[in-house]
């Protein structure tokens, strides 16, 4: 068969894909009929350049890479091929080829505001938000009714301290999409920061009305019923999630941190302990479980949990966000001991804009004692 009646019907099977219940299948199906019509044709950068795209849709970032490469050796000119490479290595976290290959696409004539976002979100995780903040804008240009854009530069405004300007940015991201939880919750945490306390709670209300079924949107769900002060509904909630994945340290580590904050220490323990033993490894049960030991007065054993924390955190070579929240508790549990004065994991977090000052003090203050 002719490779470019290939490549077509390939194209119309990665359309159909889109929102489709056999997506999976109708991918492979494309990714097969991209292997034989580079087989006839191996030379030709399109088929490549589709090839790449494909993968990249399967969620195989490593084999996008190789045959985007591949297309932009043959063709350095094709701004997609730049593109979709740039949107790859973002998914694989390498953020400073994600900039050079989008700044490349960008160069080369692509209007995609897809091309911004990434490279927004490449700026942003780095700590480089008034870059992000700028590619947020330009994409924004380009769809100006895009939600997920105005979260994105909200939450750039937010680390850069401009909590007006990020509370505008997720009020519209509301009025474009009212049905996502997210920017709810990042604007109660601003309004809380900024004393607008009634307007905060309204905004928790909000979220805790949404039934979410994803870890994450829980976790978000039970922190607003935490600021709401109904810490037994998310406790409930948290064990439900820990009896359907008793294999889940995040699902341990959060009942943990509920029932801390309800007070129930015991409890608290035992549900942190379990996601130790699950991974000895994972840093934020050992900063939970200290801060109950502490508040129970137990110092020896919250001394060693905070110290395994902070341990555990200097020997990651890859910190994320996640690494950063239970090493600075552990800092200020110690501090709260009497045994450390200073907060340089907390200093270096609030220099590279990991996470932003307003936050800590709103998390601080509610979930320290």
């Amino acid at each position: 068969m002719n490779p470019k009646v290939l490549e077509e019907i390939a194209e119309e099977q990665l359309q159909r894909a889109k929102g489709s219940p056999d997506r999976d299948s109708r991918l492979e199906v494309a990714l097969l009929l991209m292997d034989r019509a580079i087989k006839i044709e191996p030379k030709d950068h399109g088929h490549l350049c589709f090839r790449g795209i494909i993968q990249y849709c399967r969620k195989d970032f490593v084999s996008a890479v190789s045959d985007l490469s591949a297309a932009i050796e043959l063709d350095p000119k094709c701004d997609q091929s730049y593109d979709y490479r740039g949107r790859a290595y973002y998914e694989l976290k390498q953020y400073e080829k994600t900039i050079e290959d989008t700044t490349r696409a960008i160069q080369l004539g692509t209007k995609d505001h897809n091309t911004f976002n990434f490279r927004g979100l490449a700026h942003h995780f780095p700590g480089r938000d008034s870059e992000a903040v700028q590619d947020f804008s330009a994409a924004l240009e380009v769809e100006p009714n895009n939600a997920v854009l105005y979260y994105n530069r909200g939450s750039s405004n937010e680390l850069l301290k401009k909590g007006e300007e990020a509370i505008a940015d997720f009020t519209r991201a509301i009025e474009l999409n009212p049905k996502n939880y997210k920017p709810y919750y990042r604007r109660g945490l601003l309004l809380l920061q900024a004393g607008k306390e009634k307007e905060a709670m309204e905004d928790f209300t909000e979220v805790a009305s949404f039934k979410l079924e994803e870890q994450e949107g829980i976790s978000i769900r039970n922190d607003a019923l935490g600021f709401l002060g109904r810490w037994d509904e998310a406790i409930s909630e948290q064990k439900r999630i820990a009896e359907m994945q008793p294999n889940s340290v995040v699902a341990w580590n959060n009942l943990g941190y509920y029932l801390k904050m309800a007070g129930k220490y015991n409890d608290a323990i035992q549900a942190l302990t379990t996601a130790i033993n699950l991974d000895p490894g994972d840093i934020s049960p050992y900063s939970h479980r200290g801060d109950c030991f502490r508040l129970q007065r137990n110092p020896e054993k919250a001394k060693a949990d905070y110290y395994r924390a902070i341990q555990l955190f200097l020997g990651k070579e890859h910190k994320e966000v996640s690494d950063y929240k239970p090493a600075i508790r552990s800092e200020e549990g110690l501090r709260r001991m009497g045994l450390w004065n200073s907060h340089p994991i907390e200093q270096e977090a609030l220099k590279k804009g990991i996470i932003p000052e307003m936050q800590l003090a709103v998390w601080f203050r509610y979930e320290t004692k």
